[in-house]
């Protein structure tokens, strides 16, 4: 059983460049780290070794363990893998916070009651880590 929440981090990585995709991700994941909070990074599998396919369904696997997702949705790029991972984890009930800085929210997002928007990184951080940790929590109680 995890002690520690797991975050799911989504956002561009396709028409994007590399140090776009990866640099908010390693903020991130310093600062959830701190707030006491592991993270999946699904650039790491994109970056690794296997098919594309290995790849979609080693994300897909990461997602559905997650306790929460942070979606990166501000970058002025189609998010389509994004918006994927969004749907999928609403669909399982799995808390959605979606940071985007300086844009109005689409609606895809704001009829999901389930995705939190917020429109600072470090607003989207806290708010995430602390959706991981209440989600986390009872199924750690019912141990």
């Amino acid at each position: 059983m995890r002690k520690r929440p797991l975050i799911y981090l989504a956002g561009a990585i396709d028409n994007i460049s590399k140090v776009d995709a990866q640099q908010w991700r390693e903020e991130a994941t310093e600062v959830l780290s701190k707030l006491g909070c592991d993270v999946y990074n699904p650039l790491m599998g994109v970056m690794g070794v296997g098919s594309p396919e290995e790849t979609i369904q080693q994300n897909q696997e990461a997602l559905r363990a997650s306790d929460a997702v942070l979606a990166e949705l501000w970058k002025p790029t189609l998010h389509y893998g994004t918006v994927t991972e969004v749907e999928e984890a609403v669909s399982l009930n799995i808390p959605v916070v979606a940071w985007m800085e300086g844009v109005c929210p689409p609606l895809y997002l704001r009829r999901h009651a389930a995705v939190i928007i917020e429109n600072t990184k470090f607003n989207a951080l806290h708010t995430v880590a602390r959706a991981a940790k209440e989600r986390l929590k009872p199924m750690q109680d019912a141990i």
